[in-house]
Order: structure tokens, then C-alpha cells, then sequence
């Protein structure tokens, strides 16, 4: 069972690898709000399937309040990979994968928010500081202008 198991995460380390600048080449040809669509609509088709062929997970969806869970899923990851879109649109790769790790950023709201947790401040400085040189990725002095929005967004 170890050994699936680690196939299964190399496997997804590769294709997650994968599917990052592949999103930048559909940028080509799509806007960040049509890949948004195509992947919160394949995101949650893959969901609902996994659960009903989960007998675990499909014995407990009921107990998800779906008012509450739609609206999150839309914001965290969802936003998070339309910030990635724009970044591939209008920037790079690796500006795209930067966008798409403010993840963190809801991650942290959504505790502080739906949780009522309260974020140390040694908590709030290492999601800005991973943040931050975001920056640096596209502009370092070549004066496109498209790139620095994108950067500056990320930062």
C-alpha cells in the first residue's frame, strides 16, 4: 500500500508540474474567466464524482452545509486560480504559479472569518514575505508594463 501511494503523489507532483504551463499556453487563446470556468466546472465535476464513489465521503455529504461550502469553493481556490490565470495571461509561469499560491492568504481569512482564529503576527509576516518577491519574477528593467501589473497584483 506504501508504494501506491507514493506513485500516486509523484504522479501528481508531475502533472501539477505539468498543468502549470500548460495553463499559460491555453492563455493563447483563452481569457482567465473562461479557464476559470473550465476549472471550478471540471474541479467540481471531479469532486462529485470521487464522492459517490467513496462510500466514506458519500455517507457524510450530507453533512455539508452546501450554502456555506459553495460560496468558499468559489472564493478559495477558485479566485486563487483566476489570480493564476491573469498571471499566466499577463506575466509568466512562474508569476501564474505565485498568484495561485495566494491560497495561503484565504486560507488564513477564511480561519480568521468562518473559525474566529486570531493570526499571530509571525503568521501574517510569512504570508506577506512569501509573497513578496513576486516583484522581482518579471520586471527587473525590462519595462513591460503588462508584466508589472501582473507582478504587482501578485505582490
Amino acid at each position: 500500500a506504501g508504494r501506491g501511494w507514493l506513485g500516486a503523489m509523484v504522479g501528481s507532483m508531475v502533472f501539477w508540474g505539468l498543468a502549470n504551463p500548460f495553463s499559460d499556453i491555453a492563455m493563447d487563446e483563452l481569457s482567465p474567466a473562461q479557464t476559470y470556468g473550465i476549472e471550478v466546472t471540471t474541479g467540481l465535476a471531479s469532486f462529485l464524482v470521487i464522492v459517490l464513489l467513496t462510500p466514506s465521503l458519500r455517507a457524510r455529504a450530507h453533512n455539508i452545509d452546501w450554502r456555506l461550502a459553495a460560496p468558499l469553493g468559489l472564493v478559495m481556490p477558485g479566485l486563487c486560480f483566476y489570480l493564476g490565470n491573469v498571471g499566466y495571461m499577463f506575466a509568466s509561469v512562474t508569476t501564474g504559479v505565485i498568484l495561485l499560491s495566494t491560497e495561503a492568504i484565504f486560507t488564513a481569512l477564511g480561519g480568521v472569518w468562518a473559525l474566529g482564529e486570531k493570526l499571530p503576527v509571525r503568521s501574517i509576516v510569512a504570508i506577506v514575505d512569501q509573497h513578496a518577491g513576486s516583484s522581482l519574477d518579471e520586471c527587473g528593467g525590462s519595462g513591460d508594463c503588462d508584466s508589472c501589473r501582473a507582478d504587482g497584483l501578485a505582490a
